[in-house]
């Protein structure tokens, strides 16, 4: 707006008019989207937020999903598996490695990420 002033008062009215007219439509373009980015957040995040922490107080009484406990459960089975067939040929291991355990255990992995992720 003063740039557009500065230039009408400097001998080139038709520039100066086409910053007061660009200054107008920034200002009117600036208050529409304050007002979109209230009605947003009235209509759409406001509920979603009270909806989210409506079900995440439910799940605070759930201590541990189902999922994990069969996760765990099925990684402490293979575990003692691994451990006895390595008994049976001589070796003695304290821990097995996480490779050999994540191929048998892909579905578990994928339904215990699939659990969290709900």
């Amino acid at each position: 707006e003063r740039l557009g002033s500065k230039v009408i008062d400097q001998d080139e009215p038709d520039i100066g008019a086409a910053f007061l007219k660009f200054s107008v439509v920034t200002k009117e373009l600036s208050a529409l989207m304050k007002t979109l980015m209230q009605n947003i957040n009235n209509i759409v995040m406001f509920p979603v937020d009270t909806m989210l922490k409506s079900e995440l107080r439910g799940v605070k009484g759930n201590e541990r999903p189902w999922a994990a406990k069969d996760y765990e459960a099925k990684f402490i089975k293979i575990e003692k598996e691994k451990k006895a067939q390595a008994k049976e040929a001589g070796m003695v291991r304290t821990e097995i490695d996480a490779a050999v355990v994540a191929d048998e255990m892909e579905k578990e992995r994928r339904i215990y990420q699939l659990q969290t992720c709900e």
